[in-house]
């Protein structure tokens, strides 16, 4: 008897917490973000790219496709090559998370990676590729490839490793 009340008590108690509510919503400074980029320009671009950041970290992948789609079309438009690698880059990562064609994710990705290569190296450079070097992992990894996918790991974070030393300098410096 005691053990059905115990187990009828933690039902009621978790009851609440599995019923709580699913409906995402962008944070409001993010749509601020955008309403305040309403041109498809470069800022509506970058704009775009941080909504896509927080959901991808928020792990939203499927509200995400309405910023992926936008961005892929403002890429084309603006012709700017790291707006599209980006752009490829958050493609490949939706078709990855939302469960589809993994090979297409990687085409997707690796387009990200040729662009971003010829990009000068800078901060914003640096960090997308280590996006890219990560993602592709992810695509290896699915296709049971775990030494291409390790590879890949372990050079977005030599790049990273790279990129925090540089900064780090550039800190001292300024002190």
């Amino acid at each position: 008897m005691k053990t059905h009340l115990l187990i009828i008590l933690l039902i009621l108690i978790s009851f609440p917490l599995c019923a709580q509510e699913t409906d995402f919503r962008v944070p409001d400074s993010l749509i601020i973000l955008l309403e305040e980029n309403p041109d498809p320009d470069q800022k509506r671009a970058e704009a775009l790219i941080t909504i896509l950041q927080y959901l991808s970290i928020e792990r939203h992948y499927f509200e995400s496709r309405p910023y992926v789609e936008e961005l892929a079309v403002l890429a084309d438009e603006l012709k700017d090559p790291y707006i599209k690698a980006a752009s490829d880059l958050s493609t490949g990562c939706l078709i990855i998370e939302t469960g589809n064609d993994i090979k297409q994710a990687f085409k997707s990705i690796n387009n990200a990676f040729i662009i971003t290569s010829q990009l000068p190296k800078n901060e914003k450079s640096l960090s997308l590729m280590v996006k890219i070097y990560n993602s592709m992992g992810v695509c290896h990894s699915l296709l049971g490839m775990e030494a291409d996918a390790y590879e890949c790991y372990i050079k977005g974070i030599e790049i990273n490793d790279k990129h925090l030393e540089v900064i780090i300098r550039q800190m001292l410096c300024k002190v």
